[in-house]
């Protein structure tokens, strides 16, 4: 495999800058995101596909 064609462990700086935080809190004893997926899941009645969540 050529030395181009692999992922470098270190993240490029410019990607890292694009970074934002995000709330984790008010999602009960969960966090927002692990809220919402719980929830989602929970009024699922039927096989629920990856893209459909």
């Amino acid at each position: 495999m050529a030395e181009s064609d692999t992922q470098s462990p270190v993240p490029d700086l410019n990607d890292l800058r694009r970074i934002k935080p995000v709330m984790d809190g008010d999602g009960g004893e969960h966090s927002v995101f692990a809220a919402s997926f719980i929830k989602a899941l929970d009024r699922n009645v039927s096989l629920l596909e990856g893209q459909e969540l």
